[in-house]
């Protein structure tokens, strides 16, 4: 793969003829990629582990929606949840699919974590819509913003009347996930911080 100055000397060089030739290259190109990324949002991930039971036989936690608007994250999430020992993990878009599937279920959920930074409808915007539905799980924030931005997205959250459970710290890793979504009793924002090396 040329670098840029290569590149950059290539554009000087080019005929005008050749550049249209290789622009419609890289947009056939994203088109590709493009309806393999669609494909991608339709299925399922097949390498997802089986959640394994802890030692006391029940499940870290039951169900938990991650709500993300990278397939990727969303993904990995599952998979990861899983392996910790999640025994439902549910995957939303954005805010807007997060209610619609919230409002469809019967039963409780018991964690949502939550990207801060989607389209259609933001984190904080389905943070403000949970607490006005009366929503009594947890919360766990999840986003690559900086803490002080997380920490105050917290408080809100609780001034909706939300659990926050904690905050991850994008890219995940499986350590600090366990341990927010281990279920634990309601506990006040500042007692958990979930993030890469350290919980």
């Amino acid at each position: 793969m040329p670098n840029s100055r290569a590149l950059e000397r290539l554009a000087r060089t080019d005929p005008a003829a050749d550049r249209a030739r290789r622009i419609s290259d890289l947009g056939a190109a994203l088109r590709r990629v493009e309806r393999e990324a669609a494909r991608l949002e339709l299925a399922e991930p097949v390498s997802a582990p089986a959640a394994p039971e802890p030692s006391g036989g029940a499940p870290v936690c039951a169900s938990v929606l991650v709500v993300d608007d990278d397939l990727v994250v969303l993904m990995q999430m599952r998979q990861m949840l899983a392996g910790i020992g999640v025994a439902e993990v549910l995957t939303a878009r954005n805010g807007v699919e997060a209610i619609l599937l919230m409002n469809r279920r019967t039963e409780r959920l018991e964690v949502v974590v939550c990207d801060l930074n989607m389209p259609e409808m933001d984190g904080v915007e389905m943070i403000r819509r949970f607490g006005q539905s009366g929503f009594r799980g947890g919360l766990i924030l999840m986003s690559g913003a900086d803490e002080q931005l997380m920490t105050t997205v917290g408080k809100l959250a609780e001034l909706q009347g939300l659990t926050v459970l904690g905050q991850i710290h994008k890219p995940a890793t499986a350590m600090p996930c366990a341990p927010c979504c281990a279920s634990p009793p309601p506990r006040p924002w500042s007692a958990v911080r979930c993030a890469a090396g350290r919980t």
